[in-house]
């Protein structure tokens, strides 16, 4: 993705327990779609939380393959990754509040999801180890939705290492 010369992240401070702390230098719209695209769009501090506990749930609404999937992301369904989340806000708010003006908190994400349709060989597992849907000839799934659980780091390089062994599989 270009960011018309603005760096997403500069540098990320990372706690014991799991929280990120990310000053992004612009916000995503002026780095997809260059400076002055959204006003509103700053530089912000970024609070993340690497290994939530909460996990969401992708389920069928109908048969019928043109109807979208019901998805429920539950982000905020578990106490403790909220308590988390509020621990990282009040520190990000204390590491810039003396040289800065902070602004209110607001809740959105950025986190990459995965797991929806995991590989491997349990009962869970939609994917055998090729990345080939069990079940449904011809048909693989090579994105981050194969790994069975959430990276702990941003996931590019791990689904671009997922892209390029499953092009191998495919070429057989």
């Amino acid at each position: 993705m270009p960011t018309h010369d603005l760096p997403p992240l500069e540098a990320v401070l990372t706690t014991a327990e799991g929280i990120e702390v990310r000053p992004y230098t612009a916000g995503f719209a002026a780095m997809v779609h260059g400076p002055g695209h959204d006003p509103a769009e700053l530089p912000h501090l970024g609070v993340a939380l690497m290994r939530p506990h909460s996990r969401g749930r992708v389920r069928l609404a109908s048969a019928n393959p043109a109807v979208a999937p019901v998805i429920e992301h539950r982000y905020d369904t578990v106490a403790e990754d909220v308590d988390a989340l509020r621990r990282g806000a009040e520190l990000a708010r204390e590491l810039v509040s003396h040289t800065a003006e902070v602004g209110d908190a607001f809740w959105s994400t950025s986190q990459h999801l995965a797991g929806t349709a995991p590989m491997g060989t349990g009962p869970d597992a939609v994917l055998d180890p090729t990345c080939r849907v069990l079940g449904v000839e011809g048909l693989w799934v090579v994105d981050g939705s194969i790994m069975p659980a959430i990276t702990s780091r941003g996931p590019h390089a791990t689904i671009a290492m997922i892209g390029h062994r499953a092009a191998e599989f495919l070429s057989i």
